[in-house]
């Protein structure tokens, strides 16, 4: 069997290596409200980013004539879909971390100045990123229409009668359709968050 294509296990363990990171920094320091605020939306920024880059990593995949005329590498790439859709290893720390961010907003250990507009907005932006994830792959957990590109390709690895470039355009369309700005958001609003803390 060729190598995976993808490593999902790999990407995921290097997010989690940075989560890991960026909490154990706690230790090292006296607890300081807002710097352990912002220990949270980066973790969770984090995960963010993970789960953005492989979700168009596995859709490129899916996209690719090579992987999806070849049966191996087909099997391989499904197989680390279905690890990326079914493990919820990096929404398991997202979820950990939201309740803290959301509470810091009315914490008043934090200043007025970074709970109104800046931790509110940061909230808001992880909520909708969180709720578009339950929106868009309901029982599954990432971003996105994968599963219905996942579902046509393990159709087609378990011998069901689906043309390769049936799931190529799947995936292509999945890619077209897929709105970054929630992503977007959230990267733009840690930002400002973190910038207005250090001023």
């Amino acid at each position: 069997m060729a190598a995976p294509i993808v490593n999902i296990d790999a990407g995921i363990a290097d997010v989690l290596r940075l989560v890991k990171e960026i909490l154990a920094r706690r230790a090292q320091r006296k607890r300081q409200v807002v710097e352990d605020i912002l220990d949270d939306v980066e973790a969770a920024v984090a995960v963010v980013n993970g789960l953005e880059e492989l979700y168009m990593e596995i859709l490129n995949q899916f996209a690719s004539r090579r992987v999806v005329e070849d049966e191996n590498a087909l099997a391989d790439l499904v197989a680390q879909a279905d690890t990326f859709l079914y493990k919820r290893k990096l929404l398991t720390i997202f979820d950990e971390r939201l309740p803290a961010i959301r509470a810091a907003r009315d914490d008043t250990k934090v200043e007025k100045r970074l709970r109104e507009p800046f931790l509110e907005n940061v909230s808001d932006a992880l909520d909708a990123y969180r709720n578009s994830l339950e929106r868009d792959t309901s029982p599954v957990t990432e971003p996105g229409q994968l599963a219905k590109v996942h579902s046509l390709a393990y159709s087609r690895v378990n011998g069901g009668d689906v043309p390769p470039s049936l799931i190529r355009e799947e995936a292509d369309a999945t890619r077209r359709r897929h709105d970054a700005s929630l992503s977007e958001n959230v990267l733009a609003a840690s930002g400002s968050l973190r910038h207005a803390a250090r001023t």
